[in-house]
């Protein structure tokens, strides 16, 4: 029968598998994303800040990068390693930044699909084909929106799937940043993962 310092490594290992993967996929969406808003960009210069969550994806690699360097920095159970602790603390607190950013950077990209693409009364392209001009509403108010430096068609089979993967990503992101953050939170109180010993992790920078 395993002893139970066999059973707790057991457990502690498991936990630490969890926390690995969940840092390497925020780094991961982190650096999707990014690459996406800047293409996303690329489509037309008139689209507003919220529409490109450059301001989501970098605290979300930044997130990533802490978690990993947490994660790396341990495997068993945990001490009072003041190195640790504090890496610790700063992952979780940009872990819970990014909770917030992620779902509504993915809200304003939901809004735009929903609200604006889907309801346009009419989209034409100016007479040099220099801008995408949509109108939403009922006649006699319509509301007039521009894209610049892209054609309708642009807009609608690229920008529009470009919206949705980024709605997605970010949603994932969020997800992603809120198990990790209940993870550490639930291990606050007991020995596993929640310190660590010299012995058992390596120097933190």
């Amino acid at each position: 029968m395993k002893t139970q310092a066999e059973i707790a490594q057991v457990k502690t290992m498991k936990y630490w598998k969890v926390f690995a993967a969940l840092t390497f996929l925020q780094l991961i969406l982190g650096i999707t994303i990014t690459i996406l808003a800047i293409k996303a960009s690329e489509f037309s210069t008139s689209l507003g800040a919220r529409d490109l969550p450059l301001w989501a994806s970098g605290p979300l690699v930044v997130s990533g990068c802490i978690g990993v360097l947490f994660v790396l920095g341990c495997r068993n159970s945990f001490s009072e390693n003041t190195s640790v602790f504090v890496t610790k603390g700063i992952s979780y607190l940009m872990s819970c930044l990014s909770v917030v950013l992620c779902f509504v950077a993915a809200t304003f990209n939901s809004i735009h699909v929903v609200l604006y693409l889907e309801n346009f009364y009419s989209c034409t392209d100016s007479e040099d084909h220099s801008a995408c001009i949509c109108l939403k509403g009922t006649q006699p108010l319509h509301i007039v929106y521009t894209y610049e430096d892209i054609s309708c068609e642009g807009v609608f089979n690229g920008l529009y799937k470009v919206f949705i993967v980024l709605a997605v990503l970010n949603s994932l992101g969020g997800l992603t940043c809120l198990c990790y953050v209940i993870l550490l939170w639930s291990t606050r109180y007991n020995y596993i993962y929640g310190g660590v010993t010299g012995s058992d992790c390596n120097e933190l920078a």
